[in-house]
């Protein structure tokens, strides 16, 4: 299993660390699940996680630990703000490099044998879950989803796929559920941006890649990379999260949503293209006419929260309709 544990020559930096986290110096290596897990429940005191943030950056954090592990070994540090304040964060050790991880986790959900269950059914199992990387929203997920179909309702009223994609958009975030594996927030939610070409410095947090190996392969570290120029974002591969899965899943349920609708699902999250205009190099001409509807619901998934409670009884009528349309009345997950 995979440990970390103290340097002997350990500075007295790095010894104040481990004491702010509890570990004792005699506790010499332990499960790197286990160092994330109390880093996670350090982390619920602000203050705390103030002076910690203080204290070290990832690569101090990395010469104060060893990875008993893979040359390739990533760290990438993900902060979660909220109102203006650091509130958690989650540090993320993995064997590997993030393209090889991200295609492993594509190979082990697309096999959609995690559950059986209707568009309906995962609204109502998502509502058990806020999603800890949106500062302004700290309701239940189901609230998000229904203030964002009725609002794209009510302005383009005659456009009832994008009512429903509104609705659906977000329902990858299941993979926090204990049935599908629990994966970490940080794992499911925040910004996607592509493997296998170089990272964007507007991607957020840019400065963390320099401590993923993919960052200084020459094999992913181009403009281009793997890929050639105009070749179409259906052929570039996008970092791990809700957005990816829930892409998957619509397709390989067949869905009868347009293709702006399932553009809409992939790419919703990947701010360094829709709001920095990063990697418009690899677009072909139908992901630059796709892109205009991407812009058009981004402005009703920000903006659309609000304390104003759904009726979710009067609207379901309507929304079910819409997924007994476009969708089979029960879907492989």
């Amino acid at each position: 299993m995979w440990s970390t544990k103290l340097k002997s020559s350990a500075t007295s930096q790095s010894r104040g660390l481990f004491n702010w986290m509890g570990v004792l110096p005699h506790q010499t290596a332990m499960p790197l699940v286990m160092l994330s897990e109390i880093l996670k429940r350090k982390a619920t005191d602000r203050l705390a996680c103030k002076n910690f943030t203080e204290l070290i950056t990832s690569t101090r954090l990395m010469n104060m630990l060893d990875i008993a592990g893979s040359a390739e070994s990533v760290m990438m540090i993900t902060f979660g703000c909220q109102l203006g304040c650091l509130s958690s964060f989650v540090i993320h050790f993995s064997v590997s490099s993030v393209w090889l991880q991200v295609l492993s986790k594509r190979e082990h959900y697309g096999k959609l044998d995690k559950a059986v269950m209707s568009i309906w059914e995962c609204c109502e199992l998502l509502n058990e879950f806020v999603d800890e990387s949106d500062p302004d929203l700290d309701e239940p997920q189901i609230e998000h989803l229904l203030q964002t179909a009725e609002a794209i309702r009510k302005d383009y009223p005659n456009e009832d796929w994008l009512h429903l994609t509104g609705l659906i958009h977000d329902l990858g975030k299941v993979l926090l559920h204990p049935s599908f594996g629990e994966e970490p927030q940080w794992a499911v939610v925040g910004d996607t941006y592509p493997l296998g070409c170089a990272f964007d410095e507007s991607i957020v947090h840019h400065e963390f890649f320099k401590e993923n190996p993919d960052f200084y392969n020459p094999k992913y570290n181009t403009k281009y990379g793997l890929y050639s120029k105009n070749c179409g974002l259906d052929n570039v591969i996008i970092s791990w999260g809700h957005d990816e899965y829930m892409h998957m899943v619509a397709k390989m349920n067949k869905t009868t949503l347009p293709p702006e609708a399932l553009f809409i699902i992939r790419f919703h999250s990947f701010y360094a293209l829709h709001r920095a205009g990063a990697y418009t190099h690899l677009m072909n001409e139908e992901d630059e006419e796709m892109l205009e509807w991407v812009k058009i619901f981004n402005k009703y998934d920000l903006y659309s929260k609000s304390k104003v409670k759904i009726d979710v009884e009067a609207v379901k009528p309507y929304y079910q309709s819409l997924i007994d349309k476009y969708f089979p009345s029960k879907l492989r997950w």
